[in-house]
């Protein structure tokens, strides 16, 4: 085997990893390290932007046409903006594993620092720009200084000119305009023409002072002749508290390197092969589809495997390769996970040389070149508005919203006017870690990573970083039940930077949009439903046994089966994720413990709540290693299909995969509802469940009829009729979220012009744009309110506005989806009534009335009563 083949061992397509002679390198970050001085970010991006740089002038380098600095000049800037093309490759590599394995000292040695002073990271440290690869020889340059925006401004002289001057050089002497023309009609995200429709549509700059000064500024920026890709480093706590966070900054454009300490004992050995296989499977989710070409040989995100701690091994080498060896193959299970594995290193931190390190070092370049993505070409517009956004920043704006980005971009020197074009920018750059961006929180554009990063670690930090707060009563109760008290979020947020104080309010609203923290609903001992003043941090309470908390809850009558969502590989941050979204829309369960406090049934990995707000029905979800399981708990003789819960159970699924842009495969089965929790077998796929009349209970060690568990999560039960009350329910549902809420758009529509469509729109957003516009003021002259304060007498538009939102509240909160016939002749004499008001109102004649008459002679069935019951606890 020679020198080269020792570099980057490559995983062979068969099962048996290949030996690994000669592969070294290694890492240490104990907990009794010293730690570094953290260097300000903040600062060094802020102070960039007040001092002119300090490298040689490139005057030599830029075409006269621009140094002239005049009109003309002014007009060649703008037209390469316009027309000109970036090739920028950014590799940003991101460094997980167990904690103590060595992380932080391995970014130290990559780039080529000490690592006396290493201590443990507290949650995420971003190296930017700290080293860039020479691409015509593949040798890393390390700067120490943070120039953000010099490398900005770089970029964007180095794009222009590059534009310009092959624009001259254009072939076959085509001219000037030629050359724009061809450009123009390239089909590259050119919205150039299209009108812009932020603020003033007509403010294109053309103000030749600003423009010549602007381009002034980036002349006195350095221009290299060399290809150069910058490269990031992110290194990532081990702790894992930290791995619900975590899943905010993953990217499948990234690549990872995954490190594992060979020097554990048997037993922590295999603890650590456990955090190993986590990670594989973690990166795993991020990659392209599953259902792509298996005869792919590899798949992105690239991960390479490190070995660390060789040097404990001196007296027996081979021992080391093996322990890797092993816990490779112990990690890897199946060939998807193999095919993203591009190599495995063994090192010693504390003794390789520098070139030892750098066979890691061209490992990780030379897979960053074989990214499908590599030398893709992007608008040089996009740079400038990076630049726009680096003002934002250097001005204390860290998070922003995509609307306020669509008015930058729109307003900028080089306008952007498509909002595609904007959407393409963001996902690039949330890519390769510039921004943190989803599309479902478009509110929550994060235009500098390591400020959220740091402002995560307010709330969620390692036992080790917890001297400073360990002394307050609240913290123990944080971290046994989760709930944290205003006294302690004032303490926490005192130890934090200016940079962080000063935008708590926003700090907390970004990790409730991404389910970290949460106001759960609960119900008092006295039935009144209340949401809780304090946040609770499901991430951060201490294990606690389910049966701790399940025996309170014996359900004496009978529960439903289990429904079981397998999966391949249950991520952590998705079980708390899908647990704080019900927490949303269902009140949460609680129990009065030893101080007498409610007390959430809501962990990291299980919660109940309650259906409906009712006491005689309950929701269980829980996860037990990659299974999570949903059974209802019934105290009555309540018989229903539960089938809505599984469709929105699936739907919440694809949809948090969505937001943290995972790939989730799983299979749906169901299991009698006899099983525990904790077992995983006896499940029966969900889609073969119908074709058998009974199957083998493995539980029982007996034949069920597979009738009632195929009626509770798929089909809809053969009982008997439904109840007059049942009835009554399900029609009055339908009159307020059809005809009544058609009446609200229409009166919308009527004074204003509505911004979403009508199949977008429920009660709740009609009735906040109605209130907000505040041309119908109820009779009482204020808003809200209980149906008592409304009387008979009071007939305004306003008046009836409030009735509607009032009703559907009332059906929402019913305790059973049933109107008893008293209650439901009062509400059918106030819909006709409100129906002939709003038909007036709105010059529809009788067309709500006949829409009222029509629906309360109508038959309704089963699957409607079980719609409508879904459709109003979703509020549509």
């Amino acid at each position: 085997m020679d020198e080269s083949e020792n570099v980057c061992l490559h995983i062979a397509e068969n099962d048996r990893i290949p030996d690994i002679e000669n592969a070294e390198h290694d890492v240490e970050d104990d907990d009794d390290e010293n730690h570094f001085n953290k260097e300000s970010v903040y600062d060094n991006i802020c102070n960039v932007s007040r001092n002119n740089s300090n490298s040689t002038s490139s005057e030599h380098l830029i075409p006269h046409e621009f140094l002239d600095r005049n009109e003309t000049a002014v007009e060649a800037y703008k037209d390469c903006l316009k027309l000109g093309k970036e090739r920028r490759n950014k590799v940003r590599i991101i460094v997980v594993g167990p904690k103590s394995s060595g992380k932080t000292c391995i970014v130290r040695r990559l780039l080529q620092k000490g690592i006396k002073d290493v201590k443990s990271t507290n949650g995420i440290e971003i190296h930017i720009s700290k080293c860039k690869a020479k691409l015509s020889d593949m040798k890393w340059i390390f700067h120490e200084e943070l120039l953000v925006e010099e490398d900005v401004k770089s970029r964007l002289l180095k794009s222009i000119v590059e534009t310009y001057n092959e624009i001259k050089d254009t072939r076959n002497n085509s001219t000037y305009e030629n050359y724009k023309k061809r450009e123009e009609s390239e089909d590259w995200y050119d919205t150039v023409e299209t009108p812009c429709t932020y603020d003033d549509p007509g403010i294109m700059y053309e103000n030749i002072g600003e423009d010549l000064h602007d381009l002034c500024e980036i002349l006195k920026s350095p221009l290299d002749v060399e290809e150069f890709a910058p490269i990031d480093f992110w290194d990532f706590a081990g702790d894992k508290e930290y791995y619900y966070t975590h899943n905010v900054f993953l990217s499948k454009d990234a690549i990872y390197i995954v490190t594992f300490d060979v020097s554990k004992t048997h037993s922590n050995q295999e603890e650590s092969s456990d955090d190993l296989k986590f990670w594989l499977e973690t990166i795993r989710c991020y990659g392209s589809d599953h259902s792509t070409d298996d005869d792919e040989k590899h798949k992105d995100p690239s991960v390479f495997i490190v070995g660390t701690h060789k040097d404990k091994f001196k007296e027996n080498p081979r021992q080391g390769k093996e322990k890797l060896l092993m816990a490779v193959n112990n990690a890897i299970e199946n060939e998807k996970t193999r095919k993203h594995v591009g190599g495995y290193f063994l090192v010693s931190n504390t003794e390789d040389l520098d070139e030892d390190f750098e066979k890691l070092r061209n490992a990780l370049l030379q897979t960053a070149k074989e990214k499908t993505s590599w030398n893709d070409s992007r608008p040089v517009r996009w740079i400038y508005l990076e630049k726009s956004l680096l003002d934002e920043i250097t001005s204390g704006q860290f998070v922003i919203t995509k609307t306020e980005i669509l008015q930058i971009a729109a307003n900028s020197n080089q306008p952007i006017c498509d909002p595609e074009e904007v959407e393409a920018f963001l996902v690039y750059h949330h890519g390769i870690g510039t921004y943190t961006y989803f599309k479902d929180l478009p509110d929550y554009v994060v235009l500098f990573p390591q400020w959220l990063a740091d402002a995560f670690r307010c709330i969620i930090f390692a036992d080790m970083f917890q001297v400073e707060v360990s002394i307050i009563p609240e913290w123990n109760q944080f971290r046994i039940t989760g709930r944290l008290s205003k006294t302690l979020l004032d303490r926490l947020f005192s130890f934090q930077s200016s940079k962080i104080r000063e935008h708590r309010d926003h700090i907390l609203a970004v990790m409730e949009k991404f389910h970290i923290i949460v106001h759960p609903k609960i119900m008092l001992a006295s039935n009144e439903i209340i949401q809780e003043t304090d946040y609770f941090v499901p991430c951060m309470i201490r294990t606690k046994h389910i049966d701790e908390v399940v025996e309170n809850f014996k359900c004496e009558s009978q529960s439903s089966s289990w429904l079981c969502f397998e999966f391949e590989f249950l991520p952590p941050p998705l079980i708390t994720s899908l647990l704080v979204a019900y927490s949303h829309k269902l009140t949460v369960v609680s129990i009065v413990n030893f101080k007498s406090d409610n007390e959430p049934v809501f962990y990291s990995n299980f919660a109940l709540f309650y259906l409906k707000d009712a006491k005689d029905e309950m929701l269980f979800i829980a996860a037990h290693k990659n299974i999570l399981q949903m059974q209802v708990w019934k105290w009555s003789d309540i018989k229903r299909s539960y089938c809505h819960l599984r469709q929105e159970f699936d739907e919440l699924l694809q949809r948090l995969g969505r937001l943290f842009q995972m790939k989730l495969c799983y299979k749906t089965k169901l299991k009698c509802s006899a099983f525990p929790l904790a077992s995983g077998v006896g499940m029966e796929d969900i889609d073969h469940i119908e074709e058998k009349k009974q199957y083998l209970c493995q539980y029982h060690h007996t034949f069920h009829c597979t009738d009632h568990m195929y009626a509770d999560w798929v089909g809809t039960l053969l009982e008997k009729d439904l109840s007059k009350e049942q009835i009554n329910a399900a029609r009055m549902s339908i009159i307020i979220l059809g005809v009544l809420t058609d009446a609200l758009y229409d009166r919308l529509a009527a004074d204003s012009t509505p911004s979403q469509s009508r199949t977008t729109c429920d009660i709740t957003y009609l009735y906040a744009e109605l209130r907000r516009q505040n041309r119908h003021i109820p009779t009482k002259g204020v808003w809200g309110g209980r149906s008592t304060d409304i009387h008979e007498k009071d007939k305004k538009i306003g008046d009836d506005i409030e009735r509607i939102r009032l009703i559907r509240n009332e059906i929402q909160h019913l305790p059973s989806f049933a109107i008893d016939n008293t209650r439901y002749k009062e509400l059918c004499r106030l819909v006709r009534t409100i129906a002939k008001r709003m038909g007036t109102c709105n010059n529809k004649s009788t067309y709500y009335i006949d829409g009222v008459t029509n629906m309360l002679q109508q038959d309704i069935s089963h699957n409607q009563l079980e719609e409508q019951e879904k459709m109003i606890n979703n509020g549509r």
